[in-house]
């Protein structure tokens, strides 16, 4: 069952915080996918240890984390696993699927040493589990379209609100600038009102390596 909010991966994460690693951060409802993978083979041409994190899986159910291209072990994912299984019961928070595996990609990063996790927003953006981050390098905003209107809302603007949820003080932003008038029209102004800035408008491809640009690499 989908469960916005994030009280449940707060609790979950909350030994583990602050996280030892740092994130980008990427919402929208076409390309995020593909913009994650580029991003993380970006970094890992850069000897940059990274991780990702996209929903669904392909195949196995780890398959949905990577750490440096590669999926992780099935043996880490399971031990990571059934720990964050453990506590979710242990202290009766109630987590939902997705929660739970957000809390495990989370905490695989961490004893993977990574330095920079690549996280893709499950479903809109401010209720999602993946936003329990606080102080992403850089935040992403793909091109914006109807998707899960039942809980994001009917309109453009109502979707776009809620994928601008991720938007973080002093936080960077790179914005698919293909995205509708009234989608970057939220989007600018939710950036206002919490003081994430930079703000980058590319085009679509283009908003990978801005992305990275926009981390001094």
């Amino acid at each position: 069952m989908i469960q916005l909010g994030l009280s449940r991966i707060t609790s979950l994460l909350a030994h583990a915080q602050p996280l030892p690693w740092r994130a980008i951060h990427v919402a929208g409802t076409n390309g995020k996918g593909s913009i994650c993978a580029y991003i993380s083979a970006l970094l890992h041409q850069k000897s940059i240890r990274c991780g990702r994190f996209t929903s669904p899986h392909l195949i196995d159910r780890w398959d949905c984390i990577t750490i440096d291209e590669q999926p992780v072990a099935e043996r880490v994912f399971r031990e990571v696993e059934d720990a964050v299984l453990k506590r979710n019961e242990d202290e009766n928070i109630g987590a939902s699927e997705f929660e739970l595996l957000t809390a495990t990609a989370f905490e695989v990063f961490a004893r993977e040493n990574v330095e920079v996790g690549v996280v893709e927003v499950g479903m809109g953006g401010g209720g999602d589990a993946t936003n329990v981050l606080q102080n992403p390098l850089v935040a992403v905003i793909s091109n914006i379209g109807y998707d899960h209107q039942a809980f994001l809302g009917d309109s453009i603007a109502d979707i776009a609100a809620h994928k601008a949820g991720i938007l973080k003080p002093g936080v960077p932003v790179v914005v698919d600038a293909t995205n509708r008038e009234s989608a970057l029209n939220v989007i600018r102004a939710t950036a206002t009102a919490v003081h994430a800035h930079p703000v980058r408008r590319c085009g679509g491809p283009t908003s990978t390596p801005a992305a990275v640009s926009a981390l001094g690499l």
